[in-house]
């Protein structure tokens, strides 16, 4: 989630040209999303604005919400489906949760 952000990976990739860096660090290589995987991302950014957000921060996505986004796309696999969202949302929860604590 942190890649590109503020134009990080241009800037090392400038570096690595001028020669102060001998290599991109790893973390401003954009990582690759599979093909088969395409669908599923697409269903948690879809998802993503449906989450409750409190002063506490934001909630996870509502299993209601994976629930009507399944019936209305006319996914029947709602396991995967619903087991790839909570991977996705806990991931972006800790990432959240991170940048919140950063400060």
């Amino acid at each position: 989630m942190e890649w590109g952000q503020n134009d990080r990976a241009a800037f090392l990739a400038d570096l690595v040209a001028a020669g102060q860096l001998a290599q991109l660090p790893a973390s401003a290589i954009e990582p690759e999303l599979w093909p088969e995987n395409l669908p599923w991302m697409a269903a948690f950014v879809e998802l993503c604005p449906s989450r409750s957000v409190s002063l506490a921060g934001a909630g996870a996505i509502p299993l209601t919400e994976v629930a009507a986004y399944a019936a209305l796309m006319g996914i029947t696999d709602t396991e995967t489906l619903t087991r790839r969202i909570r991977a996705c949302d806990a991931v972006w929860l800790a990432w959240q949760h991170k940048q919140a604590h950063r400060k």
